[in-house]
């Protein structure tokens, strides 16, 4: 929920008020813009962590030996 919000000038004088609705259309206009990664970089993403997580883990063991 958003609240109206007033701005004041450094004298005090009322210089505008926002209105609820104006808040929620702003933030959620901001929240569609986030673009999510399309799946084929999440795929992309997951592989290129099991490497690195498989190299850590063969580094590990080798010390170990």
């Amino acid at each position: 929920m958003f609240y109206e919000v007033r701005i004041k000038s450094p004298k005090g004088e009322l210089k505008k008020i926002v209105s609820t609705q104006e808040l929620s259309k702003a933030y959620w206009d901001s929240f569609n813009k986030i673009q999510l990664p399309n799946p084929e970089s999440l795929m992309l993403l997951r592989e290129h962590k099991k490497q690195i997580n498989a190299a850590d883990y063969h580094a590990g063991r080798d010390k170990h030996l």
